[in-house]
């Protein structure tokens, strides 16, 4: 355990550093192996303590080269931190920087390592088109909180199906969205994609789901939409009943295995995944579109186990795949005991070269703190599949509207993002209704600046 001694803003980014290259953290008051104080950087394992100056605006660059002498950086992501690489490559090309220049500023300042250079590179030609296009168009997400239980690394803020609470949600959920959709009609916008997540929204009972997506289908018609995803993640949620009901309303379901190895399934609190190739036969013969996704890291899951589930994945023919790498998540049941899994960073890579194989391309990318080998999550999609929602939600250059709870609102206004976030807890959600109806009021207003591009 490595020994941080450092106050203020620079200490949660140096924090992080120290654990691309030393592992955990402990930081400290008192005795330390590093120090930054005044812009004087310490290492207190030297005899005697080697020191040197930091910038303040560069300080991340100099203590990297520091490290480096040492030793590699466990991610290959230099000084990256954030959630959103790719926005590193997106400022510099509004501000007019040739493809040159940002290379080498990301290699120089951002520390990162070539092959990660390439993967930035080839994630933003992938998805340029949709990057670019429909910016004067909304994209809706749609929380519902409940599941069928909770997985062991899971830290969304969902709660056990109840049919007392959900009943409560859903009609605070109805209100919402009827409110939403007169702001819409009052500001001349149009929503083109919906995406109904949480959760597990088919942990919903027959009749509350036939509901919500008539609901939906009243204010925002699959007729007048590019994209319509829900999320059904949890096979042990599916029913025939439930299963028609999304495919007649949506263009594109979520069906997550995350693995295929039952062991480990079992370890991590997740359902069986045996009946994963009937459902994906069922929605692929009603004409759905299908996204999956497997998580790499899991605990006591070889390199070996991994590698088949995605032979698995990969035979049933979904259109996209997305590779998590597991992130230590605080809240979750697997933070406290949860040891970093060495074949995570291989797998990831395994993963890309296998996919791309067989046809998929890396079309989206965000990272996590405490990922277990401080990697990436990346989704595939076959050419023309490509899930925009998830573009859209990453990148940050589309407005976004939401309805529920642990649900944000993004506004752009003069090139400035601002995140309008609903009540994580679905309890504290409902006893304040008012909530979200100021979120509106802030949302829409000044929308004609959005529209003249201001």
């Amino acid at each position: 355990m490595i020994r941080l001694r450092a106050t203020g803003k620079k200490a949660l980014h140096l924090r992080y550093l120290v654990e691309d290259f030393f592992g955990e953290v402990m930081m400290s008051d008192g005795e330390a192996d590093f120090s930054l104080e005044k812009d004087l950087f310490t290492d207190y394992r030297k005899d005697p303590p080697y020191q040197f100056s930091v910038s303040s605006d560069s300080y991340l660059v100099s203590i990297h080269k520091y490290f480096s002498e040492e030793k590699e950086d466990l991610g290959g992501w230099g000084i990256m931190h954030g959630v959103r690489p790719l926005k590193w490559i997106h400022m510099r090309r509004e501000e007019g920087w040739t493809t040159r220049a940002i290379q080498q500023d990301l290699l120089e300042n951002g520390r990162l390592r070539e092959d990660k250079l390439d993967l930035l590179f080839e994630v933003e030609a992938n998805q340029k088109t949709f990057f670019e296009s429909d910016r004067d168009k909304l994209s809706l997400y749609i929380s519902l909180p409940f599941c069928p239980t909770i997985c062991h690394f899971c830290c969304f803020h969902s709660v056990p199906y109840t049919k007392r609470l959900s009943e409560l949600y859903l009609s605070q959920l109805y209100e919402d969205l009827a409110l939403l959709h007169e702001k819409i009609q009052e500001n001349n916008k149009t929503v083109d994609i919906v995406y109904v997540g949480g959760g597990t929204p088919s942990s919903l009972r027959t009749e509350q789901l036939s509901a919500l997506l008539e609901q939906i289908e009243r204010y925002f018609p699959k007729d007048s939409l590019k994209e319509y995803t829900i999320e059904a993640g949890r096979i042990d949620s599916f029913t025939e009943e439930k299963a028609e009901l999304i495919a007649q309303f949506a263009t594109r379901v979520c069906i997550n295995p995350q693995t295929f190895s039952e062991e480990v399934l079992q370890t991590v609190g997740r359902p069986s995944a045996l009946e994963m190739k009937k459902w994906v036969h069922y929605f692929k013969e009603k004409g759905l579109l299908i996204n999956a996704d497997l998580i790499a890291g899991l605990p006591g899951e070889s390199l070996q186990q991994f590698l088949h589930s995605l032979e698995r994945l990969i035979e049933l023919e979904p259109e996209n795949i997305t590779i998590h790498q597991l992130s230590k998540k605080k809240g979750s049941k697997l933070m406290e005991d949860l040891q970093d899994n060495p074949s995570a960073g291989e797998m990831t890579t395994r993963a890309y070269q296998r996919l791309k194989d067989a046809n998929f391309h890396p079309y989206y990318l965000y990272r996590q703190k405490k990922m277990v080998d401080r990697g990436e999550n990346i989704g595939y999609a076959k050419k023309g599949t490509e899930c925009l929602y998830n573009i859209r939600m990453m990148e940050d250059q589309h407005e976004v509207v939401a309805a529920g709870s642990n649900s944000v609102l993004k506004k752009i206004r003069g090139g400035k993002l601002t995140r309008l976030t609903n009540y994580r807890d679905v309890r504290v959600f409902l006893l304040n209704p008012e909530r979200y109806g100021e979120h509106l009021q802030a949302f829409f207003a000044d929308n004609d600046a959005r529209d003249e591009g201001e």
